[in-house]
């Protein structure tokens, strides 16, 4: 009984560092005002874009978020033109909250939202 509660333990401890590791490995999310968020649908629009192609911007630079994997999406338009432009430098910007700088605030220009 002692052994497989250490099991137990054990394993349960590797998949927190797991989750740890993968915190620390994926990109700080863009914090994201009402007005500037965009769905699933709208997103495929405006980019001329898949889902799916969408869906993994989200997942790994972080351009959108969804609570489970049930819930919509809810996407930075702004970021998610930032990039279907190739403009990292400016997302990464926006992600550290310099909505100010001229490279960012273009996005926001062209979008029609404040800044």
């Amino acid at each position: 009984m002692t052994q497989s509660r250490a099991l137990t333990s054990s394993s349960l401890f590797s998949q927190e560092a797991d989750t740890r590791v993968l915190a620390l490995n994926t990109p700080w999310p863009i914090l994201m005002r009402k007005d500037e968020t965009i769905g699933m649908k709208q997103a495929e629009d405006m980019t001329g874009l898949s889902s799916k192609t969408i869906k993994r911007w989200c997942k790994e630079l972080g351009v959108g978020v969804h609570s489970c994997s049930s819930a919509p999406w809810r996407i930075s338009a702004p970021a998610l033109m930032m990039v279907h432009h190739g403009d990292i430098c400016a997302l990464e910007l926006l992600r550290q909250g310099n909505r100010a700088h001229a490279r960012v605030a273009r996005y926001f220009d062209e979008l029609g939202l404040p800044i």
